[in-house]
């Protein structure tokens, strides 16, 4: 993956007192322990990419990761090292396109917190791709009756193919006419992180084309949360 070093994360603040690690708050100046945060290009950024975090001049024992100033990842290492690099594999089908502000956090033994913030964008989507999900945008919540619209390449249009939509892999509706769109009730399914697909073939093709996917967080008021996995 072709990586750049953010221009902002270059310099290096350090601070005490380590901070709950439910959410990235203010903290104090202090001194000692350098960090650095390389990030991908936004170019290859894919539904994954990974986050390097180098550090030095101090003992480390554990490593957060905050995206949007919510702790999305943390590390901890099995022994205090004053010297190491630490990846953290970002999942991209989660976030919103556009900048996201980052914050990594290392703790030594002592208990005191070193910070470094930057920034990361992710790309937006591909618009001359022949089939594309429209709306919902990828990384929003939703609830209610949501349409899902898909858009189709007025070329591949006049040869009439058939769209079908897809919702956590399970075939919901098939249409070869426009609008490509299909409501999706949202109250039937627990609430957390669901998965968009649509396909567009043509009566003569060999194999569908496949709109990139899109994840969207369902949150009713009287709906059922999926229990999520622990961050490790």
């Amino acid at each position: 993956m072709k990586r750049l070093a953010c221009a902002l994360v270059l310099a290096c603040a350090a601070f005490t007192n380590a901070p709950e690690p439910a959410a990235a708050g203010p903290l104090r100046q202090s001194s000692g322990l350098q960090l650095s945060l390389i990030a991908p290009d936004p170019d290859s950024i894919g539904d994954r990419f990974a986050l390097d975090v180098s550090f030095r001049g101090g003992a480390v024992q554990a490593i957060r990761l905050f995206l949007d100033g919510q702790l999305v990842a943390q590390r901890q290492l099995l022994a205090a090292q004053s010297r190491g690099v630490v990846t953290f594999t970002v999942d991209a089908t989660l976030l919103t396109a556009g900048s996201h502000d980052v914050q990594v956090q290392a703790t030594g033994p002592d208990g005191k917190t070193t910070a470094i913030k930057g920034t990361i964008k992710v790309p937006a989507l591909d618009l001359n791709a022949p089939v594309r999900i429209a709306y919902p945008q990828n990384g929003i919540q939703v609830s209610g009756v949501v349409p899902i619209r898909v858009t189709v390449d007025p070329t591949l249009q006049k040869l009439k193919p058939y769209v079908t939509f897809f919702v956590d892999k399970e075939l919901k509706v098939l249409k070869n006419y426009p609008p490509y769109e299909y409501n999706w009730d949202t109250t039937r399914v627990n609430n957390g992180w669901h998965m968009l697909e649509a396909w567009t073939a043509t009566p003569d093709s060999a194999s569908p084309l496949k709109a990139r996917p899109v994840h969207v967080n369902v949150n009713n008021p009287t709906g059922e949360t999926k229990r999520l996995d622990r961050i490790e």
